[in-house]
């Protein structure tokens, strides 16, 4: 690995502008988005100012954000930088002025790297790059970034969380389930302390997929520390959320002080240190069962020791604790607005020290209106952002606003951004009167920082803020006694030694265009010798067709405007401008069919004042134009996603297809072409496999094919089932049932097959064939609950082109009549059933097949059964299975009817008879009354194995168990002579999930 090495200022030709250098790197990852080129400088500038990154070594900033509370030791710039599979993140270095010191981007994605309290020195973790290893260190900014400590600390499981405090400590957290680990390291790398915390109370016994437990610690000003443990599990029944949150407090060496349960609320419980050792609480209530409900949030306060001070429901708003106030009150924050719009205003509340609500406001400057506040010395600071479109201003971008008030929550003065953002942070600084100000404007990744004085104003503030007005009103916040009475929690602590090995991050210095908003001392934008002609960085660029970003620097003093000629040549910002700026433009794909000739291309002009700027544009080389992500797509045993974009020139039709076990989504760019994003989810096949995103034209020829390959991991699954059989209506409808067994969801495909049916058996066959798909819920309380509806379909032309591949890739034979129903749907672990009967109430031979698209040894299908109306010849039900893997598995068929009549069915077949068959049509075994079973006991045991309902005792109910190897199965259930009746047949598989 590279060190990170300090850099002189590069000095550039515009006045306007300063870079610094960076070092060559890999090209930028797949899904940022490229910086600019580099336009000259003539030295620092100084805050206020506008900066981005430039070069072509490193990505544009997504988000950006300026940090002050460093004191007369300057400000920092915050920044990341957004991939397809994670973020890079970066700093910058000011000074006291504002003048850029250092620039420093992490190489390695994931990483996160920050600054603290005393200012030359920045922390930085990654715990993403090799599971069950946290890297860390701490690094001095001011000296080329050179690192005090790297560390490696080993981790047993890859749920750590990494918080610090101002002095420069790393606090690791390891959940363990109902262990956990904490780790402090001082600021020269050595562990300070590290101590294992055990209780009854932490973790789950049995854990699903939706149980979940987050633990941090937090070190507080008073030395002391504290955990806070949040459980939350879903019962799969009723979809109930149940939240637990347990507090631990610690001493300064990891001694446990106290510790208590917050159990029984609708919310998790979220702390934050209020004053004199104790601890702000809230609980954001939720309303499951109405969602549309007015909001309420329980807020109350925590004694030194545990004790509940007070305890208050806040009823109108979802609010959470900011900080103090002066006299030991406490400001509250949160959104207020409806189930369609919860953004319509930003509410503040402030609470007296014993809990009464002493003032209350709402601030609306939009449709959509997303804020918050900050604190100092009694002053409270305002940002908010608005807009009016559909998807809120933190998507569109929107109005900024910055504002200052006092504690009583009125007289606020409004400033509002000339220009539009995408997010604006205010931040006061804790050892002077300046207040730190940055808006972020995502268009053209670009940050506009300021520092300002304490009333928003002055200290060479720019009149890029301007007076505005944001209506306030009263929000109708109440507020009323509420108990909360956590419980004592025993947790255990013991001393432990971390593994901590030597480890390295990478870093690097990287380049900065940044441009001086104002003249020093406030006033505008520019101005002074009128007249000047404009100077472009550059007068033409060539553009390939899929289009793309780029800017040009402007120098002068003059005013100009800037204006194109063609709508797919954009750019963006102020069209009537003065003095030195950059241009950001946008080139849009080109889609025209290509006009005959050598190497044709289109042309567009900016006009920027006198001068020009020329865009020369290529068209597409075939109709359609396919460009993979470049993510791995041989998988190995893992899982994996991707991506494919594609461009196709106007009027050409084409459509995407892939295999059964790749799932694809495709979306719109904001460049308008189309992306295919592909998700392989199951990281263990049994076998190996080898499918394809294809792109086809219309006549289904293919254009484009990216492989994609897994390894097998081995077992043994059932993969399908059918069953066919005589379906009548009412009682006599045939109802398939299945069982979803693991963790994760399991895709299957469904078909109801009447009218292809015919090609194989000839007439009789069920007309305009539908389904019904519904899951049972497990009684609550001992009350049955009705089943859920999961969805139906009665023709598969409803999603032709996917059911026609998947039958494909799977061998299943081609539905060939559109009255036919097919669905592919994603399932939930649980047990279902197929409704199969006629839509038009006839009766008929018909088919119900299931498909798992994705087989697993460790999730998928468990069981299958099917009911109807049984006897002899035509009303013999045949359902078939097939099991897939590399080792036989054990397989229980019953033939029930007897039995089924003790739970209410009507009608039910006397004597069934079950027989089992290969593929080859050879008989296998076969049961008519289950008592006469050779190995009884295997044969009770399997059924207990199996949780199946016991048959009753001299029933004459058929059951065998069998040992298959891999293959395909029939099991035909009939009536005994001519008897005929409702029958179950049922096949469970004898497995380890």
């Amino acid at each position: 690995m590279r060190r990170a090495r300090r850099i002189p200022i590069v000095l550039c030709a515009l006045t306007s502008l300063v870079c610094g250098a960076a070092v060559a790197r890999a090209d930028v990852p797949p899904g940022a988005t490229a910086a600019p080129a580099c336009t000259g400088d003539s030295g620092p500038v100084p805050l206020s100012k506008s900066i981005a990154v430039c070069g072509t070594t490193f990505p544009a900033w997504d988000t950006a954000y300026l940090l002050a509370g460093i004191g007369a030791t300057g400000f920092w710039i915050s920044a990341s930088s957004e991939t397809d599979s994670s973020a890079l993140s970066s700093i910058v270095m000011l000074d006291a002025a504002g003048n850029t010191v250092t620039r420093t981007f992490a190489t390695q994605e994931g990483t996160s790297i920050f600054p603290y309290g005393e200012g030359s020195h920045a922390l930085a973790y990654n715990e993403s790059l090799v599971p069950g290893e946290l890297l860390l260190g701490r690094y001095d900014v001011a000296g080329g970034f050179a690192p005090v400590f790297q560390h490696k600390l080993l981790l047993d499981t890859e749920r750590a969380q990494v918080t610090n405090d101002l002095a420069g400590r790393f606090i690791v957290t390891e959940d363990k389930n109902d262990t956990i680990e904490v780790v402090v390291f001082a600021t020269n790398g050595a562990v300070e302390w590290a101590r294992t915390y055990s209780s009854a109370a932490f973790g789950f016994s049995s854990p699903t997929p939706f149980d979940t437990q987050v633990s941090y610690t937090e070190r507080l000003a008073d030395g002391s520390y504290a955990i806070e443990v949040v459980k939350q599990s879903i019962d799969l029944g009723t979809f109930a959320f149940t939240t637990t949150t347990h507090i631990v407090k610690l001493s300064a060496t990891g001694t446990v002080e106290w510790a208590k349960t917050f159990a029984g609320l609708t919310g998790s419980v979220n702390t934050a240190e209020y004053v004199n050792g104790s601890l702000s609480f809230s609980i954001a209530e939720a309303n499951f069962s109405n969602p549309a409900a007015t909001p309420t949030a329980v807020v109350g306060r925590l004694s030194s020791n545990g004790t509940v001070l007070w305890s208050k429901r806040l009823t109108g708003a979802r609010l959470v604790p900011v900080g103090p106030l002066p006299g030991d009150r406490l400001l509250l924050t949160g959104s207020i607005g409806t189930s369609e719009n919860p953004f319509s205003s930003t509410a503040l509340a402030v609470l007296s020290s014993n809990g009464t609500l002493e003032a209350q406001t709402q601030f609306n400057a939009g449709t959509y209106t997303v804020g918050y506040p900050t604190v100092r010395e009694g002053a409270v600071y305002m940002s908010l952002l608005a807009n009016d479109s559909e998807d809120g201003p933190l998507v569109d971008g929107g109005a900024s606003y910055i504002g200052v008030g006092d504690a009583t929550l009125s007289g606020f003065q409004w400033k509002q951004h000339d220009q539009p953002s995408h997010w604006t942070f205010l931040a006061p600084d804790d050892d002077t009167d300046r207040v730190a100000v940055s808006v972020f404007d995502q268009a053209t990744h670009t940050l506009h920082a300021y520092l300002l004085d304490a009333t928003l104003g002055g200290a060479g503030a720019c009149d890029r803020f301007v007076s505005a007005s944001v209506t306030n009103s009263a929000p109708g916040i109440t507020v009323e006694d509420v108990a909360v009475t956590p419980s004592d929690l025993v947790v255990t602590s013991a001393a432990f030694t971390p593994t901590v090995q030597a480890g390295a991050l990478g870093f690097e210095s990287f380049t900065t265009r940044e441009v001086a908003i104002c003249a020093a001392g406030g006033g505008g934008g520019g101005g002074g010798g009128g007249g000047e002609e404009v100077v472009l960085s550059a007068s033409s660029v060539d553009v390939v067709a899929a289009g793309g970003t780029g800017s040009i620097g402007v120098t002068t003093t003059s005013a100009y405007s800037v204006s194109s000629d063609a709508a797919w040549l954009t750019f963006s910002g102020a069209a009537q401008r003065t003095g030195n700026s950059t241009i950001a433009y946008s080139v849009a794909p080109n889609l025209d069919p290509a006009p005959t000739g050598t190497n044709p291309r289109r042309t567009a002009v900016l006009t920027v004042g006198d001068k020009t700027f020329t865009v020369t544009q290529a068209y597409l080389a075939a109709p359609v134009q396919a460009t993979p992500s470049g993510a791995p797509t041989n998988l190995g045993t893992s899982a994996g996603s991707g991506h494919v974009d594609v461009l196709a020139t106007t009027g050409t039709e084409w459509r995407v297809v892939s295999s059964p076990w790749i799932e694809i989504e495709t979306t719109t760019n904001p460049d308008g072409s189309t992306r295919i994003t592909w998700d392989v989810s199951n990281p263990q096949p049994i076998g190996a496999r080898s499918g394809s995103v294809r792109i086809v034209d219309a006549e289904g020829d293919t254009i484009y094919t990216l492989p994609i390959s897994q390894a097998g991991a081995g077992g043994v699954a059932p993969t399908n089932m059918s069953a066919r059989t005589l379906v009548g209506t009412g009682d006599k409808i045939l109802i398939p049932g299945f069982v979803v067994g693991g963790s994760g969801q399991t895709r299957v495909m469904i078909r109801g097959v009447g009218h292809t049916l015919g090609a194989f058996i000839g007439n009789g066959t069920l007309d305009d064939p539908r389904f019904l798909v519904y899951r049972s819920v497990p009684p609550v309380n001992g009350v049955e609950q009705p089943d859920v509806f999961v969805g139906q379909n009665d023709s598969w032309e409803d999603d032709r082109d996917r059911i026609a591949a998947y039958a494909d890739e799977l061998g299943a034979f081609p539905l060939t009549d559109a009255r036919d129903a097919a669905r592919v749907s994603a399932l939930d672990p649980g047990a279902y059933t197929i409704h199969f009967s006629s839509a038009s109430g006839a009766s008929g031979i018909g088919l119900v097949e299931l498909y798992e698209l994705d087989a697993s040894d460790n999730r998928g299908l468990v069981n299958l059964s099917a009911r109807a109306e049984v006897g002899a010849n035509d009303l013999v039900m045949i359902p078939g299975f097939a099991v897939q893997g590399d080792e036989p598995v054990q397989v229980l068929v019953r033939g029930v009817g007897p039995t089924i009549g003790s739970y209410g069915v009507q009608g039910v077949l006397a004597d069934p008879e079950i027989e089992v068959f290969d593929s080859d049509n050879v008989s296998i075994g076969g049961n008519d009354d289950w008592g006469t079973n050779a190995d009884l006991a295997a044969l009770q045991q399997a059924v207990a194995a199996s949780g199946a309902f016991d048959l009753l005792a001299d029933s004459k109910d058929a059951a065998i168990l069998l040992t298959l190897p891999p293959g395909t199965y029939t099991a035909h259930i009939r009536g005994k002579g001519a008897d005929v009746g409702v029958a179950l047949l049922e096949v469970y598989f004898l497995r380890d999930l």
